[in-house]
């Protein structure tokens, strides 16, 4: 779902190659017919445990806490993701708030602790190697836990298990280039009924961020998505008003402002509507259907979450 961060030199010191984990020493066993690409010189794969169990029509969002840190500060030199079919997305995170290793499905609250590493979406095993805008990096923190997020959406009529693995090269952190990071604004106490039902969010911007990539987010049952930018001073301006293609729940349809960010200043308000359309008899509900905002923004520190209003971890 989200892009990954800027290919560089496949050089990389040893003292960087020292000092980080790679979750080959977990141990953790290959899904069979899972055949991720083996790290090449200079990185580290992360593979996160096999979820089992996957029911016909189950949508799931797991987190795995590995058994995987990382000791300095450093960029993110490149990444890449893979995954088994029936997969909506994976993400690789860090987090401040360390646990022991263990995969569980995850909760809203978690969130406000991770920092987006990078990602992919799709059904299929994917290998993007999509560049940032110049002078943008992914950048982790010293003594941060890796964690993978998948999020599990089985179309099929069997059920099925599901793996994620991530090939990543860091290098030492450089003053020349500013961390970026991903926001999310999102409604998630929607009931999506028979027939036609709507929905919004509205969240309110503590501080200044430069905003350089943005899109609607929905699933298969979304009918119209609608995105507008409320400056405290200024005229409210129409970002997005679109019919939902059920593609861009995969590959999102991204506003682009990486020549001149949107700069959303403390008091601003970015506004989501959405309408679906459910011709089934039961009523759906996040995370099986969403409604929301997708942005990529700097400076960062870490991944801005707002939910049903607020912020999370405040």
């Amino acid at each position: 779902m989200m892009t990954t961060p800027l290919p560089m030199r496949r050089t990389l010191l040893l003292l960087v190659l020292a000092s980080a984990c790679s979750s080959d020493e977990a141990g953790e066993p290959l899904l069979a017919g899972f055949s991720p690409p083996a790290p090449g010189p200079g990185e580290v794969q992360y593979l996160s445990p096999i979820v089992r169990d996957i029911q016909p029509g189950e949508d799931r969002i797991i987190c795995s806490y590995l058994d995987a840190y990382v000791e300095d500060d450093l960029d993110v030199a490149r990444l890449a993701g893979y995954n088994t079919p029936g997969s909506h997305h994976i993400i690789l995170y860090t987090t401040s708030l360390a646990q022991t290793p263990n995969t569980h499905d995850c909760t809203d609250e978690e969130m406000v602790f991770l920092s987006m590493v990078g990602g992919t979406g799709g059904d299929a095993a994917l290998s993007p190697e999509q560049k940032l805008p110049e002078g943008l990096v992914r950048r982790v923190k010293g003594g941060n836990q890796l964690v993978i997020q998948t999020h599990w959406l089985n179309a099929r009529d069997e059920v099925i298990d599901g793996q994620a693995a991530f090939n990543v090269r860091y290098e030492p952190i450089s003053a020349d280039r500013t961390p970026t990071d991903f926001m999310a604004v999102m409604n998630t106490t929607f009931a999506v009924t028979p027939g036609k039902s709507t929905a919004s969010v509205e969240c309110t911007f503590k501080d200044p961020v430069n905003i350089w990539q943005l899109a609607g987010h929905q699933h298969d049952l979304g009918k119209h998505i609608k995105i507008t930018y409320k400056p405290v001073n200024g005229e409210s301006r129409v970002l997005i008003d679109d019919d939902w293609n059920y593609e861009w729940s995969f590959n999102p349809k991204f506003l682009d402002f990486t020549q001149a960010p949107m700069i959303a200043r403390p008091g601003d308000k970015l506004s989501v509507d959405c309408e679906w359309s459910n011709p089934g008899q039961d009523t759906v509900k996040f995370p099986s259907e969403m409604c929301g905002a997708v942005a990529q923004f700097y400076p960062s520190t870490s991944q801005l979450v707002c939910f049903n209003g607020d912020w999370l971890g405040g």
